[in-house]
């Protein structure tokens, strides 16, 4: 996780997600996307499956606006199975 978007589910930044790539996430899992952005960069969250939206576990006011998932720019990846946080750098 790079950022808080999942903070108030217990995942913090720093965590590592492991990615079952082959299970979409059933609505209220977990579940990995790639978001392409205007300018053609992609980048990957992890957030909440809530069809037809991503949304965020926070009270970070820039992560909380819905993110529709089109399958265009939009896409589902993969369904989080596990996390783990490292306790000696945490």
């Amino acid at each position: 996780m790079r950022d808080r978007g999942l903070t108030l589910g217990g995942i913090l930044p720093g965590d590592i997600a492991i990615v079952d790539l082959g299970q979409p996430p059933p609505a209220g899992d977990l579940g990995l996307a790639s978001i392409t952005e205007r300018s053609g960069w992609s980048r990957s969250v992890i957030r909440l499956h809530r069809p037809p939206y991503l949304v965020a576990m926070t009270q970070e006011p820039s992560l909380l606006t819905p993110t529709l998932i089109d399958y265009d720019s939009v896409v589902l990846r993969g369904r989080v199975i596990a996390v783990i946080r490292d306790l000696v750098t945490a």
